[in-house]
């Protein structure tokens, strides 16, 4: 705990640093607080026992009141400043996770582990203990001194007094770590649970997938997974509130004790003559405050304690290593249209230890335009993420114009490519900034208009009031577009071309077109892409005839390779597959 209590207290203080000032302030206003308000009781019985006048009283009430609320209002202004922690803690830290989301590596960010991790961390933002632990930390450091000061007085008074104080709270104290432990540890459980729930709510209110569940009776299987998961849930929270009312029903039992005997042992020293009646009332008030710093010892340690392993669940993802390369090689050293070579590549996703590349070695030419084809699960997508860098291979090397893929920088490395993938995804901005990725200040107008032009999206941005300007994503933007599936593919083109990168790679960016239109947008492609070395991906092989070489993937290996005339007098296996495919849309044709 004491770790993730240093942790926080820098990360606050590097970014405000009054709110461990208010701390540091707050802690002994918060003691002398109940001390000064015991105090003027006493003072006052003090001073009528000793004949003091009325003004004289008056004026000594009066200071010692102005006291008490300076320090009154001077504790409430620390606790403001503490206070506006609970939204800064939760924006910092979940602000911090969504960068290293975006940071952390992309084979890495698939990872059942990692994402468990990250589920976990954004959960422990949501927790209350950890919005509030900087205010739990003030009030257990002024709980702590608040016993150390009350329990010397009361140490003077009767030891036995204090020493049954100390081993009742201790007791609970004990009990309450032990339930914050046992919650630490079923939160891995909790995390798939909230997970499968998670995925479940979203999947019955996308709307994409409303027919499918209606079709196929997939209600029935979201009921029952639901049903079962919730089931598990409900069994871990039973747990904890067991474990949490077994320390209710301790503490209950214990305070009848303590403060019972604590007031047995005031009341008869005082019938005894051994103090006067200013000071039972000031020792009574201080063994009820030193009760009460001592539970809060007990509560606040459970708080900070919850909070602290909450802390801890958004360092363990934020301080995740992510696997990675990152090279000083630059990319001035790269020609226009590279020449990309694999050699004995191979990648086996380390969750399954399922090898999807096998063994593959391919030598692209500059400004060669190779497809790749296969079944779904060949292995075609898995093999661009590698050549793109978005995965790194477990077995053999990639070499760009000569140059070992991990020498380069990852930033540099990744500028060499455009990447068109079947996932759509725009930001919520204008349609210029999803073409340039950059703010309208930093917009190449030329280039962006030449770049729109050549995509053929020209006379539909004329079309649209706001132009470049017109936002994009309707649920966000109420002014928003809506673009046609051909559209959007023209965008991505788009941004790719404005982006000028030195090689292109297409992976099924059209799989929601027709054959027809799929056909248009890679010819056009094709007219766009030339002199640069580029990678198509489809599994429809009429799409990539224009290709200089086609590479027909089968289980995460190279069955065949060449030219599309040479693969068909060759009669194997993309003849085949390619007559198939031919003949469904032959009939389709038919139809129409």
């Amino acid at each position: 705990m004491k770790k993730q209590l240093g942790y926080l207290l820098q990360a606050v203080w590097k970014r405000r640093k009054s709110g461990v000032v208010a701390m540091i302030v707050r802690v002994p206003l918060m003691v002398i607080l109940p001390l000064i308000t015991a105090y003027i009781p006493k003072c006052i019985l003090s001073m009528i026992d000793t004949g003091r006048s009325a003004s004289y009283i008056t004026v000594a009430v009066a200071i010692l009141t102005l006291g008490l609320l300076v320090i009154y209002l001077a504790e409430k202004i620390a606790f403001l400043f503490l206070d506006d922690m609970y939204f800064r803690l939760r924006l910092w830290f979940s602000t911090d996770i969504a960068e290293k989301n975006m940071h952390i590596e992309y084979e890495d960010q698939m990872d059942a582990k990692t994402k468990v991790l990250r589920k976990k961390a954004m959960y422990a933002t949501e927790n209350r203990a950890f919005a509030t632990l900087m205010v739990n930390v003030t009030l257990l450091a002024a709980s702590m001194l608040g016993t150390v000061s009350y329990g010397l007085s009361i140490v003077a008074l009767n030891p036995l007094i204090f020493l049954l104080l100390v081993v009742s709270y201790g007791v609970t104290w004990q009990m309450s770590r032990w339930v914050n432990r046992y919650q630490h540890q079923v939160k891995n459980k909790k995390s798939a649970n909230l997970m499968k729930i998670d995925y479940i709510i979203k999947k019955a209110l996308d709307f994409s997938a409303a027919k499918d569940v209606r079709l196929y009776r997939v209600k029935d299987w979201f009921t029952r997974i639901g049903e079962e998961t919730i089931e598990k849930e409900e069994k871990i929270v039973r747990s904890v509130a067991k474990r949490s009312f077994l320390v209710a029903l301790t503490n209950a039992v214990l305070v009848l004790l303590r403060d019972g005997a604590a007031y047995a042992v005031l009341v008869v020293t005082f019938w005894q003559g051994h103090m006067n009646i200013g000071d039972l009332l000031l020792y009574l008030a201080m063994i009820s405050s030193f009760g009460t710093w001592l539970r809060g010892i007990v509560e606040y340690y459970a708080a900070v304690d919850a909070g602290a392993l909450a802390l801890s669940d958004i360092r363990e993802y934020l301080e995740y290593p992510s696997k990675t390369w990152d090279g000083e090689k630059g990319r001035e050293a790269i020609r226009r249209a590279p020449e990309i070579c694999l050699k004995d590549v191979s990648y086996s996703f380390e969750e399954t230890g399922k090898t999807v590349v096998d063994h593959v070695s391919l030598t692209v030419s500059p400004g060669e335009r190779v497809a790749i084809v296969g079944m779904n699960g060949a292995g075609k997508t898995t093999l661009t993420k590698l050549i793109s860098g978005l995965f790194t291979p477990t077995g053999g090397e990639i070499f760009i114009d000569g140059i070992a893929q991990q020498r380069f920088a990852k930033d540099e490395y990744f500028k060499i490519f455009s990447s068109i993938f079947q996932d759509i995804h725009f930001l919520p901005l204008s349609i210029g900034t999803n073409i340039t990725m950059k703010n309208k200040e930093a917009w190449d107008q030329e280039r962006l208009a030449a770049c729109v032009k050549q995509a053929g999206l020209e006379r539909k941005i004329q079309m649209l009031p706001l132009g470049l300007d017109t936002p994009l994503v309707k649920n966000v933007n109420e002014q928003a577009c809506e673009l046609s599936g051909g559209e959007m593919q023209k965008l991505l083109l788009a941004r790719a071309l404005y982006k000028n990168a030195s090689v292109l790679i297409l992976d099924e960016p059209t799989a929601a077109l027709d054959p027809i239109a799929e056909n248009e947008l890679y010819l056009q492609y094709r007219d766009l892409t030339e002199g640069k070395t580029s990678f198509f991906i489809s599994h429809r092989f009429a799409s990539t005839r224009f290709c200089d070489r086609i590479v027909l993937l089968e289980q995460g290996k190279i069955a065949e390779m060449g030219t599309h005339e040479e693969l068909m007098a060759l009669n194997g296996k993309y003849a085949q597959m390619y007559a198939v495919q031919s003949q469904y849309f032959k009939e389709e044709a038919a139809q129409l």
